[in-house]
């Protein structure tokens, strides 16, 4: 669990219209058209929260003691929160310091998971349909093929991954890793009558095909065992780190820079479906989240 202080009630910190009428010289925000991700603050989701921190000089938010990615949107700065899988919902406090090393409180609401949809049809860039089942309270149930698929491990993105963003600045656009017409979703899943948690997306491929970088990024490890897990992990700056995982070929070094979409190997065969399975993880502010927040390049 998460290590963030419950709070009933907490306010944001508050802008004194002087001061900032002060400040107006300093110079304005940058990228303040920066496409962020679907606030949805639900175990295993994303918090967008503003912070009413008008100064050009970024704070520091931590969310229990993890540092969280914080941008600039709209003319004040967002807290871009990863929430772990299994945090229970209720109100969270977000430490903040300012350019003054004055600290202030944010608080933030983690709701429960709606219901799951039915089975859905997502066009995606190439025009063609995948199947996709959206996350929910109530487990999902795969059919027998998926089922039998080897997807009851937890993914982990080891805490010295996180700590250096190598000068990159981060990025919430992410492209398909891979041509897929099926994916397992992240979240509860029924397999086989257990209940696991799910924590990244597996996209259903064709035999051998080719795995793409989901953004611009930097190779910081790569983990190739014969017969065992094959993974590949990428610092794309801002605490945001991708993981691949299922790979039968990885065509890429550590240290090496990536543009979005440039090929890093080649998906493995899952023997149970005699098609390929490939795993994608993402994790922000050190927890695994679900990729489908994030907005998609076209």
């Amino acid at each position: 669990m998460v290590s963030a202080t419950h709070a009933e009630t907490v306010k944001p910190a508050e802008i004194n219209a002087v001061e900032h009428a002060e400040q107006s010289h300093n110079p304005p925000f940058i990228n303040s058209s920066l496409k962020l991700p679907e606030n949805l603050p639900v175990p295993g989701g994303i918090a967008v929260v503003p912070l009413n921190i008008q100064h050009p000089q970024r704070p520091t938010v931590r969310f229990g003691s993890r540092e969280v990615f914080v941008v600039p949107y709209q003319n004040q700065w967002h807290a871009v929160v990863g929430l772990p899988i299994d945090i229970l919902p209720g109100n969270y406090i977000l430490g903040t310091l300012d350019h003054e090393e004055e600290t202030g409180k944010v608080d933030m609401q983690v709701i429960s998971l709606p219901p799951p949809t039915a089975d859905a049809e997502e066009r995606t860039s190439d025009n063609q349909s995948r199947q996709i089942i959206h996350r929910g309270a109530i487990p999902i149930q795969l059919e027998a093929a998926l089922a039998s698929s080897d997807i009851n491990r937890v993914m982990r993105v080891p805490d010295e991954l996180l700590e250096d963003d190598r000068g990159l600045t981060g990025s919430f656009v992410f492209t398909p890793v891979v041509e897929s017409e099926q994916m397992i979703p992240f979240g509860k899943i029924l397999q086989q009558k257990k209940i696991i948690s799910h924590n990244y997306v597996s996209y259903i491929a064709a035999s051998g095909a080719q795995v793409y970088a989901p953004a611009p990024g930097i190779v910081v490890r790569v983990i190739e065992n014969a017969g065992e897990s094959t993974e590949l992990y990428i610092h794309h700056g801002g605490g945001i780190v991708s993981v691949l995982g299922n790979l039968e070929k990885i065509l890429v070094q550590e240290g090496q820079r990536l543009d979005r979409g440039e090929q890093v190997g080649k998906a493995d065969v899952d023997g149970s479906l005699n098609r390929s399975r490939v795993d994608l993880g993402i994790s922000l502010n050190g927890f695994l989240v679900d990729p489908l927040q994030f907005p998609s390049s076209p």
